[in-house]
């Protein structure tokens, strides 16, 4: 014992003590030191990649961006119509018709007729949901729509409920032009189908992916509305020119675009406000996952590396914002070069956020290829429609129908040449070669999970439209009381 008590007196001991102390010192100033190091370097490239951003887009931020989108005239802003329809749809509206049970009798051939039990049903819901679709009929003249988007301190959790508003429109319009079409009024028929592709483009310019993605859903559904009305009967030359117009000027809408730019300006602000503290860390990487993502301790070391982390999201945002800005079909064709770049370990968030960013820009970039392709398709298909109307048959070629009803045959995203036009015994279908790129002869994708068949839009000969309902599938041994 005496000799450990000389020791702990003694002057090793105190040198020791001096030693690890200076020892610890220094490693606290060389771990300072990295850090700044990390800190200067992080801000020099991140002023170097804001500079690059603002030679380009002078108003990308999200402030700004939202300043310069285009707002409708006064008065004729279509988010100003979806909450008032909201309000006056039935709750649990149309929910025999939309059920599963209801899917035969719902699906049918675009040129049969509806059976007489589902017409039936049809007449109720309409008439409960009366004035909810008298309004959304008023999209007619509501071309336009602007939501101001304001962003919440961590942006994915910006709440956005008018989309879920938007998608209940084509539901309502839809089987108003069904009523429609058993009534006989044609040009209601027409109305409402220019109405229900407006209930879409309500949602704008709105910069960010999920009201995109739903816009570019949602007009998909009033094409199919409207490839169903024309196999049913003759719609009014004047009104087709309308929906002509309409739907060719939709299918260039920048949805992409749209969102790459918000992508770019809110992933940004998500980055400021980590770096700012507006935001704890926990709240971008869950309570759950905070430790083994960053860890409660490391999140002091690792904020110095944001600054180097915005610089990285913001070159992936712009490389986005590039390929967003080009024709359709140069994004097919550079559609190879849509992938993750590799990100250094130590920048935990920007591989997330860019991981999130890429794989929503790419889903909503190739759903946005099929969606002008079946739009450019369904704008010809009325223009050989028109021809038909005047001539008495269709056109032998698509070439035919410029300049009277095109200015020009629209390419084919997909190969860059004109859309194709082949004839069937009970009509013709205009196609794309689709996202396979081959030509499957007009054999339209019609399930959003087959993958290899074309897009496009079919036309029925006069005398084969309107067709009797197919026999109501016969219920099952397990179906019978």
């Amino acid at each position: 014992m005496r000799p450990l008590i000389d020791f702990l007196h003694g002057k090793w001991f105190f040198r020791i003590c001096y030693s690890v102390a200076a020892g610890l010192l220094l490693l606290a100033i060389g771990k300072f030191t990295q850090r700044e190091w990390i800190r200067s370097e992080g801000e020099t490239e991140l002023a170097a990649a804001i500079a690059e951003t603002e030679k380009a887009d002078p108003n990308w931020r999200w402030d700004d961006l939202n300043a310069k989108r285009t707002r409708p005239p006064e008065g004729r802003n279509g988010a100003d119509l979806l909450p008032i329809i909201k309000k006056q749809t039935p709750k649990d509206w149309g929910k025999k018709l939309l059920s599963e049970e209801w899917e035969a009798e719902r699906n049918v051939p675009a040129n049969a007729r509806y059976s007489k039990e589902v017409i039936a049903e049809v007449r109720r819901e309409c008439i409960a949901a009366k004035d909810a679709i008298a309004t959304a009929r008023r999209f007619k003249d509501y071309p336009f729509g602007f939501h101001s988007v304001e962003l919440a301190p961590n942006p994915i959790s910006t709440l956005i409920p008018y989309v879920q508003d938007a998608r209940s429109i084509p539901m309502l319009l839809r089987w108003d032009v069904v009523l429609a079409v058993e009534d006989g009024d044609s040009p209601q028929t027409a109305d409402t189908l220019l109405a229900m592709l407006n209930g879409s483009r309500s949602i704008g310019s709105d910069p960010l992916e999920i009201p995109q993605i739903v816009r570019r859903i949602t007009r998909g559904l009033a094409t199919r509305s409207l490839e169903w009305a024309m196999a049913q009967g003759e719609l009014p030359e004047d009104r087709l020119a309308l929906l002509q117009t309409a739907w060719a000027s939709d299918a260039e809408e920048p949805l992409l675009l749209y969102a790459a730019l918000g992508e770019r300006a809110s992933s940004d602000v998500l980055i400021f406000n980590l770096q700012s503290g507006a935001i704890e860390h926990r709240d971008f990487v869950g309570k759950d996952d905070e430790e083994s993502t960053l860890g409660r301790l490391g999140w002091w070391g690792y904020r110095v590396r944001l600054s180097a982390d915005r610089a990285q999201i913001l070159r992936q945002g712009n490389q986005w914002v590039e390929f967003a800005r080009k024709p359709i079909e140069e994004q097919v064709r550079a559609r190879s070069t849509l992938r993750v770049p590799e990100i250094d370990e130590k920048h935990k968030v920007a591989a997330i956020l860019i991981a999130m960013s890429d794989s929503g820009l790419t889903t909503l970039a190739r759903a946005q290829w099929r969606s002008v392709a079946e739009m450019r398709c369904a704008a010809v298909g009325i223009a050989c429609e028109r021809f038909r109307l005047k001539h008495g048959r269709w056109p032998e070629a698509l070439a035919k129908l410029a300049p009277d009803y095109l200015p020009a045959v629209p390419l084919d995203p997909f190969d860059g040449k004109p859309l194709k036009m082949k004839s069937l015994a009970d009509g013709v279908v205009i196609y794309s070669i689709g996202a396979d790129g081959d030509d499957n002869g007009g054999v339209l994708r019609r399930d959003s999970n087959i993958y290899g068949r074309d897009e496009g839009f079919r036309l029925w000969n006069v005398k084969d439209r309107r067709v009797p309902p197919p026999p109501r599938p016969k219920p099952s041994p397990d179906d019978e009381p």
